[in-house]
């Protein structure tokens, strides 16, 4: 008996490819739906401030990230610092 090793599709699909399935299916079964959706992303994701999102986003990430180094710094010196029990 001969065994098949070669790896199956879903094992050789990669993630992104199911969505673009599940929307080509839907296209075909709802082709109005599908062309209102696409016209109203078309014109409300221009209008989205992404930059100044992005921007906050990063802002703001690096704003906490001084200070959770200096905790993590912090936290991992006490530990290295702290007598540790002898177990026998």
């Amino acid at each position: 008996m001969k065994i098949d090793s070669s790896p199956s599709a879903a094992q050789t699909e990669s993630p992104g490819s199911s969505w673009v399935r599940l929307a080509d299916s839907y296209v075909h079964r709802e082709p109005l739906k599908a062309l209102a959706s696409a016209t109203a992303l078309g014109f409300i994701l221009p209008r989205l401030p992404l930059g100044a999102i992005v921007g906050g986003v990063v802002e703001v990430s690096l704003l906490v990230l001084r200070p959770a180094l200096l905790v993590v710094g912090l936290a991992t010196a006490i530990d290295f610092l702290r007598p540790k029990p002898n177990r026998k």
